[in-house]
């Protein structure tokens, strides 16, 4: 059991690629993308699936190089989910053919509507492990990109049994912009983190991650310094808030660059693993 058990009163939790099982869920979006960017390929099928797997093979080798740009920043590596490596892949596959603008549009449409072929399948231990968390007397959100009524329309799907989750959706966590609530909190996070082997800055001030954490903190009577948020992308899900003196733990992916596990190795109130159950030991939890 962590030194930490005792100062952890609630847990909150990503959603897609936490308690869901990111790759299940992508695999009909995938399908689907991939059909309609190999058609703009022009490629035969053989042709493009080899395109395909070795640029895939460098997105994933190389994730210092390869990001999700938002407004001209990097704000997360394109290998930390299925949706932004397929992006990432798709732009590099259509590179020699689509100048920037009308690739950017392209896979843009196409991925808008290939999007709405995903599903939900939850991972085999996420009910478990959140009624645990509910059964050892703590509260437990969920904080997520994705809308609070998607998200509140699928939990009947984990079948708790041991209470409830408040959801706060929209919470945009790719933005590196200012926060409505409470905008002299985020000037007290650092700018970015400078981590061993990423040459970029990893940039901190996520002001729209922070009004959602902060209504969470309100809702549950919680502050986050005595919160775990528990999250599949470190860039996204755990820095800021690990920043601002949160517990934290990544549930890793293949994926997962080594800079982030190297810099969580040694960081407080952190850990990692490749799934969820690694959380009954890190709060000293009991067996459903």
């Amino acid at each position: 059991m962590r030194p930490d058990v005792a100062s952890i009163d609630a847990v909150f939790f990503d959603f897609d690629g936490t308690l869901t099982d990111a790759d299940a869920c992508a695999a009909p979006f995938l399908e689907a993308f991939r059909a309609r960017v190999g058609r703009r390929a022009g490629l035969a099928k053989g042709a493009f699936g080899e395109a395909w797997s070795r640029l895939a093979e460098e997105v994933d080798t190389h994730p210092e190089r390869h990001g999700w740009v938002v407004d001209g920043q990097v704000v997360a590596p394109a290998c930390a989910d299925p949706y932004l490596r397929a992006s990432r892949v798709a732009k590099l596959l259509l590179e020699p053919t689509l100048a920037e603008a009308e690739r950017e549009a392209a896979v843009d449409e196409d991925f808008a509507e290939s999007y709405r072929h995903v599903r939900t399948v939850f991972r085999d231990e996420a009910a478990e492990i959140v009624d645990a968390v509910l059964a050892s007397g703590r509260v437990a959100c969920i904080v997520s990109n994705t809308r609070r009524a998607w998200i509140e329309a699928r939990l009947s799907g984990l079948s708790l049994r041991s209470g409830e989750l408040r959801v706060a959706g929209e919470a945009a966590k790719w933005a590196v912009a200012p926060s409505a609530t409470e905008p002299e909190r985020l000037a007290s996070v650092p700018e970015h983190l400078t981590l061993d082997g990423l040459a970029r800055p990893m940039l901190l001030r996520r002001g729209r991650y922070l009004d959602a954490l902060a209504a969470m903190e309100a809702a549950l009577g919680v502050p986050l310094g005595r919160a775990l948020v528990c999250g599949d992308v470190f860039e996204l899900d755990l820095a800021m808030p690990h920043a601002l003196g949160a517990h934290v733990h990544l549930v890793s992916r293949a994926t997962t660059p080594a800079y982030e596990l190297r810099a969580l190795a040694t960081m407080p109130r952190a850990g990692t693993s490749d799934d969820l159950h690694a959380l009954r030991d890190r709060l000293g939890l009991r067996g459903r």
